[in-house]
């Protein structure tokens, strides 16, 4: 297993990807409502937040961090939800079923991405639908013209890939993607106009701070990132970050 990627609220990384992050599952609350819900690679317990306010029958959440899951569940108040350590590839070793399963920003971690989907079979009921994203692979490590690479990702596809690895598993799939808004394109002109002025003082006074927190310069941002959530298909997925895929079991 890679090692973990760890999104705190509040964090600098955060301040970038958060945005995105939660519009996710604020997507997945139009399925959620008197359903039993599995929530894989949960992450610091924002979701459940989220999703508790859209009525579901229950939600298991689970995740391979054993010192994440102690946390969670010392502060877990709420009888509705019940945080599991667990790897996604050993599903078939939870003996309940669930109408819906969430998995965001965690089949690209896995070493055997086939693995978890067979697992799925051993946890769903009859017509349970999976909600599953992975950055578009073309705005990360197959970025044009850049060397971009996350450390914690074993792997990332583009469309055509992501939508042949999901097929075999699904009856249906429906193809979405976050899309960067025009907004953020205005955004993106704004920050780099700022990391221009490398003579201004308070852009060199920020890089010193990051430098003596050791957080490196290049990956922070002045801005959040901000996107839509679109249908897409192989002649639009391109101007996807995220796929966000969702699929008939």
């Amino acid at each position: 297993m890679a090692a973990k990627e760890f999104n705190e609220p509040d964090s600098p990384v955060w301040f970038r990807t958060g945005y995105m992050h939660r519009q996710r599952y604020e997507f997945a609350s139009r399925f959620v409502k008197g359903k039993r819900v599995l929530n894989v690679g949960c992450g610091p317990g924002y979701a459940e937040e989220i999703l508790l306010k859209y009525e579901p029958e229950k939600i298991v959440s689970i995740d391979y961090d054993k010192n994440l899951i102690k946390v969670l569940n010392d502060k877990n108040r709420n009888a509705k939800v019940f945080y599991k350590e667990l790897n996604a590839e050993q599903l078939q070793n939870i003996e309940e079923k669930f109408d819906l399963i969430i998995s965001f920003e965690n089949i690209e971690h896995l070493p055997d991405p086939v693995k978890f989907l067979q697992a799925l079979q051993y946890v769903i009921h009859p017509e349970a639908v999976l909600l599953i994203s992975t950055p578009n692979a073309l705005h990360y490590s197959r970025k044009p013209g850049g060397e971009y690479k996350n450390p914690f990702h074993i792997q990332e596809w583009i469309f055509s890939e992501f939508v042949a690895l999901l097929t075999p598993y699904t009856k249906s799939l429906q193809t979405m993607g976050q899309v960067v808004n025009v907004q953020e394109h205005a955004f993106e002109v704004i920050e780099n106009s700022l990391r221009s002025i490398d003579s201004f003082w308070l852009i060199r006074l920020e890089k010193y701070i990051r430098r003596l927190m050791k957080y490196p310069v290049p990956e922070f941002h002045y801005l959040p990132l901000l996107t839509d959530i679109k249908a897409i298909d192989a002649t639009t997925a391109d101007e996807a970050n995220t796929f966000l895929f969702v699929a008939s079991l």
